[in-house]
């Protein structure tokens, strides 16, 4: 991280909410707005150790999350649903009955691409907050492929003009950041 990299962005977080920065879109994000819908993820398999959840149990609310302790010969899912007590025992359900979770994702933005991002789009973050950025900013982007940003950029090959590194990746820092305050200051 040189101070050349980090001084190459407009730094908008202190900019004045009547100062109007400059529009700039380059061409990664046109790309990216432009990508039609991504193919769809293969079905998540549910194996033993696999995260689901129930409906049309009765005395079980519908979404309750669960894990597969086993799977049957005849296909039926022994869970442990999430509100179960050490006690409980196990339940056994149809796996017509459930729906298998996807993987929490591992892939991340780097600063790199936070930083591309601010600079792409500096008007349009102008003085808003963190939601009015995902709203009209980034779900447009991400909505025609059907993806999240992430997976947009992944497809399209995204990278760092300087380093030329990915700008997305498989993620080791989890930042949290309230959707109230300007996304400027993330």
């Amino acid at each position: 991280r040189s101070s050349t990299t980090v001084s190459a962005f407009t730094d908008i977080s202190s900019v004045e909410c009547n100062t109007l920065p400059a529009p700039m879109q380059p061409s990664i994000w046109v790309r990216a707005t432009a990508l039609d819908a991504l193919p769809p993820q293969p079905p998540v398999p549910v194996e033993k150790g696999s995260l689901v959840s129930v409906r049309g149990i009765p005395g079980h609310a519908d979404g309750t999350g669960a894990e597969v302790l086993s799977v049957t010969d005849s296909g039926e899912l022994e869970l442990r649903l999430e509100d179960a007590s050490a006690a409980d025992a196990p339940l056994r359900v149809s796996a017509a009955n459930t729906m298998a979770l996807p993987a929490f994702p591992a892939e991340g933005v780097s600063f790199a691409c936070l930083r591309a991002f601010r600079e792409a789009h500096a008007s349009q973050l102008y003085c808003k907050t963190t939601e009015e950025v995902c709203v009209s900013v980034i779900k447009p982007i991400a909505s025609r492929a059907r993806a999240s940003l992430a997976e947009v950029l992944l497809h399209v090959n995204a990278a760092d003009p300087v380093t030329g590194r990915p700008f997305v990746g498989r993620a080791t820092l989890f930042v949290s950041h309230a959707w109230k305050y300007r996304f400027t200051d993330l």
